[in-house]
């Protein structure tokens, strides 16, 4: 077989529209020790369609940019999407590259290494190594190329020989895949390949064929500076409104919803240096979106409490249009990360703008009652670990996780990540006060799966939302409380002796 010149895929644990709730992604963070593969594979991450040959009808979206950029120098019969479990049929002799993109491949992600990576084994992990031995096994001779936020990763030489991996992309690399390609084939490529961020949205292409769960970016960066957050610290990039309209017309093809991804949507059109949203360049953009023949609903993925706060009003006004019904609920990922004004003030001191780092724990209980008023569902992250943290900062969080017990929310302790100098906070690593935040938040978590399991499958499969929701409510509660209270002894004992 000759094969497609430049081959496209990613591991199974993305290859999912995770039943068109972006939140359900989470479940590739879990371990496969504590969730049986047959419910990751069918019931919470069931596979994107695949079209005869192996050609996946959606992929994630980073892919899709790589394969629109290649498209623009490459034939069609020369770049391929390959579904991970039928790779193979795509390569053969003409062969020169496999590019793979992957979020968090080694399971090194704060989210994967919060729910115990260091011991236990997570999906994310085990599908990217099922995908680099396929084509260790495919008998060629190819270029395997890594890109996507997880790419950092493999900056270590021995984990890319482990692998089978010859190159790293870190950064965006958007309109410069063929040059970079073009580079890799010829044998004129570093091992590292640094591109940074685009500085114009002249240079990200628009995509040809249909993303993951409907995805489309209409914003790039957020300028807030967060020091632990890669994206707060590039310049804002708004994408123009025909970008926008063009790539979910294109995700209209497999989808009646449209996704709108960022990393503050409430930011879209921001005009001013104290972060207020621009109320009409909100509603505009949602509008055209919710406007386009066949689109029902509009989800946004990630915001910034703040704004919410802000502008009290604006989430009821873009509410009335997102929706598809009224009293549907809409999603909505927010980073609380700290109920420490002092922690605010040294690590992320834009974030609570156009408030003050002093206000933030009120800016949080009033923007998740807003959202929940409107019937919003939050899943915010919390941060444990930040460089400098003590008891007090930690108490104070505690506090405000307490404060937010009666909301609709899910609020996820994340273990701080240092991405320069691979520092790694494990579970086993938390003090007896930080292990009293985790504990707290998952306390939280397991209350909400068991008032929300039932509503979260609503319209899926009767058979599958029954099996679901028993597994969530009466299986996997019950034994992260266990697991929980075990540890939350072991410490208080490790403490007092």
């Amino acid at each position: 077989m000759e094969g497609y010149r430049i081959v496209l895929t990613a591991d199974r644990s993305m290859m999912s529209n995770y039943r068109e709730n972006y939140i359900f992604g989470f479940i590739t963070c879990g371990p496969i020790e504590r969730i049986p593969e047959f419910v990751f594979d069918y019931l919470l991450a069931p596979s994107v369609k695949v079209k005869p040959g192996g050609e996946a009808e959606c992929a994630p979206y980073g892919l899709r940019k790589v394969e629109a950029s290649l498209l623009q120098e490459y034939k069609e019969n020369e770049v391929i999407v390959a579904h991970p479990d039928y790779v193979e049929n795509f390569i053969g002799e003409d062969t020169k590259v496999v590019g793979i993109s992957a979020m968090d491949p080694l399971g090194m992600g704060p989210v994967t290494s919060s729910f115990g990576s260091d011991v236990l084994t997570p999906y994310n992990r085990k599908k990217f190594r099922e995908l680099t031995d396929r084509l260790k096994r495919s008998g060629h001779k190819f270029k395997v190329v890594l890109g996507g936020s997880g790419a950092w990763q493999f900056a270590k030489k021995e984990h890319r020989a482990d692998y089978g991996i010859d190159h790293v992309i870190f950064g965006n690399i958007d309109r410069k895949a063929p040059e970079i390609f073009h580079k890799i084939i010829d044998g004129d490529a570093e091992e590292i390949i640094s591109l940074g961020s685009v500085k114009s949205t002249e240079e990200i292409p628009v995509i040809r064929n249909p993303s993951i769960n409907s995805l489309v970016e209409i914003m790039r960066g957020c300028g807030r500076g967060c020091t632990f957050c890669d994206p707060t610290t590039r310049r804002r990039l708004d994408m123009p409104l025909d970008h926008i309209m063009e790539e979910v017309k294109v995700n209209r093809l497999c989808f009646r919803h449209a996704v709108l991804h960022s990393d503050d949507f409430l930011l879209y059109g921001c005009d001013n240096r104290d972060f207020y949203p621009n109320r009409d360049a909100l509603i505009d953009l949602i509008s055209h979106v919710k406007g386009i023949d066949g689109i029902e609903r509009v989800l946004p993925t990630h915001c910034s409490l703040s704004p919410v706060a802000a502008d009290e009003e604006l989430i009821e006004k873009i509410s009335e249009i997102c929706k598809r019904k009224p009293n549907a609920w809409l999603g909505i990922q927010p980073g609380i990360e700290t109920g420490s004004p002092e922690l605010v003030k040294k690590h992320m001191p834009a974030k609570a703008r156009p408030f003050s780092p002093e206000e933030w724990p009120e800016v949080v209980r009033r923007a998740v009652k807003i959202l929940n008023e409107n019937r919003w569902y939050v899943g915010a992250t919390l941060i444990i670990g930040l460089p400098g943290e003590g008891n007090e900062d930690i108490q104070e969080t505690i506090s405000l996780v307490k404060d937010l017990s009666e909301r609709d929310c899910i609020l996820a302790p994340l273990l701080y990540v240092d991405y320069e100098t691979d520092r790694q906070l494990t579970l086993n690593d938390l003090t007896v006060k930080q292990w009293e935040l985790f504990h707290e938040c998952w306390k939280h978590n397991c209350r909400q799966f068991e008032n929300w399991a039932w509503k979260a499958t609503k319209g899926w499969n009767p058979i599958t939302r029954v099996i679901t929701s028993f597994i969530l409510t009466r299986i996997g509660t019950k034994r992260i409380l266990d697991t929980l209270e075990a540890v939350n002894r072991e410490k208080l004992r490790e403490s007092a002796g």
